[in-house]
């Protein structure tokens, strides 16, 4: 019995050991992917704006004077309500695209929180957060003790 048990843990470290963890690069996303339209989908996109918007979304929200201004890859929406439709049409085009949420400093968490719920709502799973680094923090002499 003993023999037997360790034949089968030897297998088990080789199939461990043998296999691949990589992602499948036909699944990877590149400048040579031409993507289809779906029969009966929507019209198609003019191809340099569809592969500049497959490579990242990135989402700006700036505050302004009647409040939030939203840009998506440096295109103004009317309102920050758009947004939400935006994200599900990037969607139905391409759902493995990565969006990267840019708020400004101003901006209020709740609009933030809300624009990353819109995304992963329509079905984008790569949503992130973009970050600034903090400015360094001097503390004046003779105050540390």
């Amino acid at each position: 019995m003993t023999p037997m048990i360790d034949v089968i843990f030897l297998l088990l470290v080789f199939f461990v050991a043998t296999s691949s963890f990589r992602a499948v690069e036909k699944l990877l996303p590149s400048g040579v992917t031409q993507l289809q339209p779906a029969a009966g989908g929507p019209d198609p996109v003019d191809d340099d704006k569809l592969t500049e918007m497959l490579e990242q979304v990135i989402v700006k929200i700036d505050s302004g004077p009647q409040g939030a201004t939203v840009w998506v890859n440096g295109q103004a929406l009317t309102a920050f309500a758009d947004l939400a439709q935006t994200f599900r049409d990037l969607a139905q085009v391409g759902a493995d695209v990565p969006v990267i949420i840019d708020p400004e400093p101003e901006i209020l968490s709740g609009q933030v929180v809300k624009a990353y719920d819109w995304a992963r709502t329509a079905g984008l799973p790569r949503v992130y957060l973009a970050t600034r680094p903090e400015a360094p923090r001097l503390i004046p002499s003779g105050t540390m003790k």
